[in-house]
């Protein structure tokens, strides 16, 4: 029986600026996409990225929705060995090297959903070798909604990662941490507690404007927080933030923050001999986006 697996997705709102707005205009836009000749390879950063397939997820139901593939691609073909000198190639060598635009160098997929109704996408960011940021997907999409033909047509379209932070309390509260990292900021303001005011004295005698801990539990156990411990989370609710990881209710890793830009983030394992990462986006997408209501 095959080990499952675990994928991660994330989710970005999209906003048509215009008025009357419907629906409707949002599958006019995905359509416009659709179409090959209105795709094209967009450099974000140190990769590149394009809509690798889009279609329906239902052939008669428009209104539900587009499923399609991102391909990413490096580019980065210069790694290349001369079997005449016994030397990596050089500069030189590579100029008679030239590789057709129809070929991607490296490249990873990632399944993602539209729905026109909620107006959002979810995407795959993590699935066994493939890893995208979220903030590059975001990146991506802002440029491919971004044409002149696109704001020609539906005026100005906007993408935004969808945020998801934790209380103070979530952590408090969790008793199968396995890490658990601490910034705090040196307080500020006049009605500070008798705990930040001893904080910011001592940060302000070894002129310190913020400082870092983090825990980590041994292998198969979780984390004790002491009440020392517990204070300097409490601090961070106003000046700082704590990023942890601890064991889900499923077993699952999780991997969350108090910051108020830590992006959304859903796990969700398969098992490959069952089904495909193509059909779990179909029934996962649909739940991330009931919780997102």
């Amino acid at each position: 029986m095959a080990r499952k697996r675990t994928i991660e997705y994330t989710a970005f709102d999209v906003e048509i600026l215009d008025e009357n707005v419907t629906t409707e205009s949002y599958i006019e836009l995905f359509k416009y996409i659709k179409k090959k000749e209105n795709r094209r390879d967009i450099p974000v950063r140190n990769t590149y990225l394009t809509i690798n397939t889009l279609g329906w997820l239902n052939d008669d139901k428009p209104e539900d929705g587009f499923i399609g593939k991102i391909m990413k691609w490096d580019g980065i073909t210069s790694d290349w060995y001369n079997e005449e000198t016994g030397q990596k190639a050089d500069l030189k060598d590579l100029k008679a090297v030239q590789i057709p635009d129809n070929l991607k160098a490296n490249p990873k997929f990632f399944n993602f959903v539209f729905y026109p109704k909620a107006r959002k996408i979810i995407c795959e960011i993590s699935e066994q070798d493939n890893e995208i940021s979220e903030n590059i997907l975001l990146e991506f999409f802002r440029f491919l909604f971004g044409t002149d033909k696109i704001n020609e047509k539906f005026k100005r379209v906007e993408t935004r990662l969808i945020n998801d932070s934790d209380t103070i309390e979530d952590v408090l509260s969790n008793d199968k941490l396995l890490m658990v990292h601490i910034v705090i900021k040196r307080p500020e303001g006049s009605n500070l507690s008798a705990e930040e005011e001893i904080l910011l004295e001592q940060m302000q005698k070894q002129n310190i404007y913020s400082y870092s801990k983090t825990l980590e539990s041994k292998k198969r156990e979780f984390l004790t927080l002491t009440d020392e411990i517990k204070e300097e989370i409490r601090l961070t609710e106003n000046y700082g933030y704590i990023d942890y990881k601890a064991e889900g209710s499923d077993g699952i890793l999780i991997h969350r923050s108090t910051s108020e830009s830590a992006a959304y983030i859903r796990k969700e394992q398969y098992n490959p001999d069952e089904t495909q990462a193509y059909y779990v986006i179909k029934y996962v997408g649909l739940e991330i986006t009931d919780e997102l209501k």
